[in-house]
């Protein structure tokens, strides 16, 4: 059991070795599988094998993992591009995070920009930045606070709300309090959910428990088995009760 420590430029070949602390400052490249107690990368990291770490993997530079990632919470406040599957307990991106497979975690809080290439399952997800998923976003809770565009291809879940970004309800010049524009939105083709709360969203089927569709919305089909409510601000194409 050892460190590695890289401040400078160097190669370390990890070899399927367990290490205690992984530090890069600097540029480092880890060769082969790794395993780890934590890695911190605040220089440029490159990754080329399967990475498992115990606790946090922090990347306020830019990480590179071309292999799987298996970690307690993986956080990105520069950049992180994970090429395979990653799998933990916490995301949380405030930077530019870029996973080509698929996403597992428990809570995720994204508030920089994430794109996952297949399906992103968790139980507690709040976006307020931007995500694109190219498969099922499949989740508990869903909470979509509008600060960037985001594109979703199919959203299952138990709760879900849409909301205007948390630093875009106005601003106050004297007396006058002026209104920003909604620029910002949701599309995603299919969403079904329990309780389902929507705002600025483009979409074709919404099927729901309760649904409220609200300002800003363009909906095909809503199909709904108690109630339904929709803002004079949208527009929906069919209304069913199922």
């Amino acid at each position: 059991m050892g460190n590695i420590h890289i401040s400078g430029s160097g190669r370390i070949n990890a070899d399927g070795n367990y290490y205690e602390e992984v530090h890069i400052s600097g540029s480092g490249r880890i060769e082969g599988n790794l395993r780890c107690r934590s890695i911190h990368v605040s220089g440029s990291g490159h990754f080329n094998g399967n990475v498992v770490c115990e606790d946090e993997i922090r990347t306020s530079g830019s990480g590179h993992f071309e292999g799987s990632v298996e970690c307690g919470s993986f956080s990105v406040s520069g950049s992180g591009h994970v090429q395979n599957d990653l799998k933990c307990k916490a995301l949380r991106s405030s930077g530019s995070s870029h996973i080509n497979g698929s996403v597992s975690c428990t809570d995720a809080d994204i508030s920089g920009s994430v794109s996952v290439g297949k399906d992103f399952s968790g139980e507690n997800v709040t976006v307020s930045g931007a995500a694109t998923v190219g498969g099922l976003l499949n989740a508990e809770n869903i909470t979509v606070y509008l600060g960037g565009n985001s594109t979703i291809k199919e959203i299952g879940c138990t709760k879900i709300e849409v909301k205007e970004g948390k630093n875009r309800s106005g601003l106050q010049i004297g007396p006058f309090k002026l209104e920003r524009k909604r620029d910002y939105d949701l599309t995603c083709p299919i969403i079904e959910g329990d309780e389902v709360n929507l705002i600025n969203t483009t979409s074709k089927v919404v099927r729901g428990k309760n649904v409220r569709i609200g300002p800003g919305c363009a909906i095909n089909r809503v199909e709904y088995s108690e109630s339904i409510e929709v803002d004079s601000a949208s527009t929906v194409g069919e209304q069913v009760k199922i």
